[in-house]
């Protein structure tokens, strides 16, 4: 009894249990002594002494197992003591200190199972911490999160579940419970069904069911259904998460409630509106058949409207495909078909820039149609920002083939194929003032056939054509593609050289005599060579007047005939009178019309 009331002290035990062992170990020893010096002081014999012996082996057996059944009692209750602190500290995760006894292997074991349990509460305390901490956010989370178990108890939920939901202040604890507290009857079926099968393992998401709130309201709210997995892979249980989608439906609501206000003013306008879709209809039907395309352009720069004929010029197969397009996507679409893309985009870029009706741009395509474009800004209603561009295409091939045809049959000469007289005429004219104005010399020769006459007269004028044809076609060869090549008439032609030198004009003509002595015709079997005389004036040195200088040039030409023909010669300078009375009666039938070779 004693050594249980020591029990508190861990340490006095063990003094008293070394104490009781020192004594027992004494008086087995005094006794022994006892035994031992009476048996040999007395002299009592054998018998005496073995019965001494006895009693001292007897004596010794018992203070052993005393002393060992006192060792054994006292160490098991120092150890039950230790266990008891133990138990104490696992159940009430309290801070564990076991008393020393000075016994070494008992004070080390008492210290390592201290530290154990310091990390053990350590690691409690961690996990607790955490633990609140994630409590914390989940309690502060704006949506409501309940964690069910396999089968259907509640095993955790945040606050919301008791402050905001029809719970009476307690956390329903059953699927049951929480259908019937929480969600609207028409909506509990839908739930349960999700929730069966998320504890199948299946996540159900966006569901939307509506949820009583405390006040005996409903709000809208989203369910998710998580299943969550042990160790093992097998589902342990069901996360419930809901968001408040109260805000979305509301603005659904006030949409659908807009879009109901819409469709009655839209069923106001639907009589105007049909008869604008006839307008429209009837515009385009009169767009489509007109010979020009149109393809209208909003301010941001997309392609609203494109006729049938724009479609066609600009090859596509299908236009509707390219409304909404932007405008420099059908500007790349189409550039394979622009001779010069570069020009037409740098045009198109000016363009652009400007507000106001643009000047028409021809447009050379590669199979060799020609579309003129003009554009001008549309504006809109209130005449402050143009609404967008109209482009007009219109394939000017045609045209412009008749007009060169037109301007060949006004300038050319039918027969040749060279630059007429009316040509003659304009050209010489803006060749002088050019010629005055950037101070360079221009040369005009002028020759006929010697002996025209007698060609036409002797073999018929179809002879007389055929050496109008050939010659001029053989003098090209000689004349550079810089000097203009005119048929005046009959057998009459003249030659521009703009920045002429006369070193240069007279290898000219002499080449051009050369040229044309060279040419053998062959009329009723018999040759026939033709010969030319050439006269040639300058500007500004015989005269800076066309008639003056083409008289100057003319007066030359018959001085050549005059000297032989066949030759060439220079005009004379200013001033000069003729004294040649043949000559002047020459010129004189020319300018009268009444000059025969």
């Amino acid at each position: 009894m004693r050594l249980r009331a020591q029990l508190s002290e861990p340490s006095g035990v063990l003094r008293a249990w070394l104490i009781r062992r020192s004594m027992y170990a004494l008086l087995c020893g005094v006794l022994a002594g006892v035994v031992c010096w009476a048996t040999a002081y007395f002299q009592l014999g054998l018998a005496w002494e073995l019965s001494g012996a006895l009693f001292v082996c007897l004596s010794v057996v018992v203070v052993i197992h005393a002393g060992f059944a006192m060792g054994k009692r006292t160490s098991t209750a120092i150890m039950t003591r230790f266990a008891t602190q133990v138990e104490d500290c696992a159940q009430g995760w309290n801070a564990l200190h076991i008393p020393r006894m000075g016994w070494a292997p008992y004070d080390r074991m008492a210290e390592a199972v201290e530290a154990l349990a310091a990390y053990r509460l350590q690691g409690y305390e961690d996990t607790c911490a955490a633990l609140q901490r994630y409590r914390q956010l989940a309690d502060e989370a704006p949506g409501l999160e309940v964690f069910l178990d396999l089968n259907g108890m509640v095993q955790w939920m945040n606050a919301m579940g008791t402050h905001r939901l029809n719970a009476g202040g307690k956390a329903p604890q059953s699927i049951q419970g929480l259908l019937e507290d929480w969600v609207h009857p028409k909506d509990r079926a839908t739930l349960l069904e999700h929730i069966d099968k998320a504890i199948q393992g299946v996540v159900r998401e966006r569901i939307e069911v509506r949820l009583m709130q405390a006040d005996n309201s409903f709000f809208w709210g989203q369910c998710r259904l998580m299943p969550r997995l042990d160790p093992a892979g097998q589902v342990a249980g069901v996360r419930l998460s809901v968001q408040d989608i109260q805000s979305r439906k509301d603005a659904e609501t006030r949409l659908i409630e807009m879009v109901a206000a819409l469709q009655r003013t839209q069923a106001l306008k639907e009589h105007y509106l049909g008869r604008s879709n006839d307008e429209r209809m009837r515009l385009s039907a009169l767009l489509d058949i007109v010979r020009f395309g149109i393809l209208f352009i909003d301010r941001d720069h997309r392609i609203m409207y494109i006729n049938q004929a724009a479609a066609l010029t600009l090859n596509l197969n299908n236009r509707k495909e390219v409304v909404g397009m932007r405008d420099d996507v059908l500007l790349e679409l189409s550039k394979d078909l622009r001779v010069n893309d570069e020009a037409y985009r740098e045009h198109l870029a000016a363009v652009m820039q400007q507000n106001h009706r643009s000047e028409p741009y021809d447009i050379q395509l590669f199979d060799g149609r020609v579309i003129r474009e003009q554009s001008s800004p549309v504006a809109g209603s209130d005449d402050s920002h143009p609404i967008g561009r109209v482009w007009i295409f219109e394939d000017v091939t045609e045209t412009l083939k008749n007009q060169r045809h037109l301007t060949e049959m006004a300038e050319c000469d039918p027969l040749t194929g060279l630059l007429n007289r009316r040509r003659f005429r304009h050209e010489l004219g803006r060749h002088i003032a050019e010629s005055l104005r950037r101070g360079t010399s221009l040369a005009l020769v002028s020759f006929d056939f010697d002996g025209f006459k007698n060609i036409n007269d002797r073999f018929g004028h179809q002879a007389g054509d055929e050496v109008l044809i050939r010659v001029p076609q053989a003098l090209q060869a000689v004349i550079r593609r810089n000097e203009l090549f005119f048929r005046l008439g009959g057998d009459e032609f003249a030659i521009l050289v703009p920045h002429a030198q006369r070193e240069s004009v007279q290898r000219l003509a002499q080449r051009i005599i050369e040229k044309a002595s060279q040419i053998e015709f062959v009329f009723a079997e018999m040759p026939v060579r033709i010969t030319l005389s050439l006269g040639v004036a300058f500007v500004p040195d015989h005269s800076s007047d066309a008639e003056e200088l083409v008289i100057a040039a003319d007066r030359a030409l018959y001085h050549a005939k005059a000297n032989g023909k066949n030759c060439w010669h220079m005009a004379e300078e200013r001033g000069w009178n003729p004294v040649d009375s043949s000559m002047e009666l020459l010129l004189l039938d020319k300018y009268s019309g009444n000059r025969n070779d």
